[in-house]
């Protein structure tokens, strides 16, 4: 990574001002009320985030403009960024409580002068607790890092890092992260029920898949089914096997296979809706209109306005 070197004697008016900016929304947003919409100044704090993101409080940054945030990005609470430069971190990074990432060091016979690298968290990274993450870091795609570990070093992808200074102890296997299915050509997949959000269909194999968003995921191998019966039908996951329910009885218990958290949730009925809960403390909603089941997934501080949202549906 590049380094960058600074002068804290030589004051820049652009640079003060993103200090300011940065330290009046992170008091705005670490004193909000539980249940408080936060996504506004969310928005304002990190101008380059993406969508699907869970950003828990108290956090602390010293510039929120260097930080680029993907998407399906969760940063969990304590969180602390000392950064004078760009932190990167990527699509689908996780990152646990009381995690310090900082890209700022001082020069060590002229300690006003800072010495900068840019740190990156590749895709799908797992930041364990109270890890460290030093200055000029990269941290590959699927890697793992420890609980408590000090980053002083890039880390090479799908691998696991713990220790001080953090060591290799694990290699990972990239084939497990994505089912080889996803990558079959559309060709290939027989579509017998599809709309705008999905398709289900069967390969050359006749084995069923739910496409979401481009992503196929294998729901059942070599499943024998009689392709009339499926039309305006949805497919859902109970104990692990295929459970197809009319949309004209939803009215059983049922388990929501959640594609975004590769995860089974047992769905509870609630009024005329049935409620997920998954393990960020997030919530699905299933429901039914014009004779189509349809989800909407809100967040956890949205909860205490349910009511509201399912009248809106």
């Amino acid at each position: 990574m590049e380094e960058t070197r600074l002068d804290v004697k030589q004051k820049s008016e652009d640079r003060k001002n993103k200090i300011a900016k940065t330290e009046r929304l992170l008091y705005e947003l670490n004193n909000l009320k539980p249940g408080s919409d936060r996504e506004p100044i969310l928005r304002e704090l990190f101008p380059d985030m993406g969508t699907n993101c869970r950003i828990r409080t108290p956090l602390l940054v010293s510039i929120s403009d260097y930080l680029h945030i993907g998407n399906n990005v969760l940063i969990n609470c304590y969180f602390k960024a000392a950064i004078g430069t760009d932190v990167y971190i990527e699509d689908g990074v996780r990152i646990a409580y009381n995690v310090t990432i900082i890209t700022n060091n001082h020069d060590y016979y002229d300690r006003d002068i800072l010495v900068m690298k840019p740190v990156r968290l590749c895709k799908n990274v797992w930041v364990g607790a109270g890890a460290i993450i030093l200055p000029g870091v990269t941290i590959g795609e699927n890697s793992v890092v420890g609980a408590g570990s000090v980053v002083t070093h890039d880390v090479e992808p799908n691998t696991v890092v713990a220790g001080n200074p953090a060591q290799v102890i694990k290699r990972l296997d990239p084939n497990k992260f994505e089912n080889p299915s996803n990558n079959i050509d559309d060709s290939k997949l027989n579509p017998f029920f599809e709309n705008d959000n999905y398709i289900i269909g069967k390969d050359e194999k006749n084995d069923l898949y739910f496409k979401d968003n481009n992503k196929k995921v294998l729901l059942a191998e070599n499943y024998e089914i009689n392709v009339l019966d499926m039309i305006d039908d949805l497919v859902f996951i109970l104990s692990d096997k295929i459970k197809v329910i009319s949309i004209n009885d939803l009215n059983k218990p049922f388990t929501y296979y959640s594609n975004y958290y590769n995860s089974y949730y047992k769905a509870e009925k609630y009024n005329d809706v049935y409620i997920v809960n998954t393990d960020d403390g997030d919530y699905i909603i299933v429901y039914k209109k014009n004779n189509n089941i349809l989800f909407k997934r809100i967040f956890d501080y949205e909860y205490n306005k349910i009511d509201e949202i399912i009248k809106s549906l």
